[in-house]
């Protein structure tokens, strides 16, 4: 059973993964050059990924998928828009709730970025701030995830005072 556990949130991870490498920059382009005609199937990859969060680093793939996105999705086209930034806010609020993603570099950078983007209001930031400076005591093994949300952090330290 715990491998076939183990199976599964390989494969979400790997997918989710896939979809880190790949959605942003889908986003980008369709908002810059396809005049935002694929909005709708980055809605539903969203809507797929979602059912395979199983684990801390699959929730923090899929927010960090999410937060990059949402950066290149156009707010013209609010509807899309406003639906990424409402799964954002339900998850980070599921997170937050049950407590079971601490010390998570991908969710302390997705939880950051999103308020210094305002996809998340700033009453999100004390958890994104802590959950990164628990981090910094307790050595990180995610170290590229670490430095992302690091640069987070410094922009939103040196900005916010």
């Amino acid at each position: 059973m715990k491998k076939e556990k183990n199976k599964c949130s390989s494969e979400a991870e790997s997918a989710l993964k896939e979809l880190y490498s790949t959605l942003p920059y889908y986003a980008a382009y369709e908002t810059f050059f396809n005049q935002k005609a694929g909005y709708d199937g980055i809605i539903k990859n969203f809507q797929d990924a979602k059912k395979h969060l199983v684990d801390e680093k699959t929730t923090g793939l899929y927010l960090m998928t999410l937060v990059d996105t949402l950066e290149n999705i156009s707010e013209e086209i609010f509807e899309h828009y406003r639906n990424l930034q409402l799964v954002l806010k339900e998850i980070v609020v599921e997170v937050i709730d049950t407590q079971s993603q601490k010390d998570s570099p991908m969710i302390a950078y997705a939880i950051m970025k999103g308020v210094r983007l305002n996809q998340l209001s700033e009453e999100y930031l004390e958890f994104g701030v802590k959950n990164f400076e628990n981090l910094v005591h307790n050595k990180p093994q995610d170290i590229p995830a670490f430095m992302m949300a690091y640069s987070e952090y410094l922009y939103l330290k040196n900005n916010l005072e």
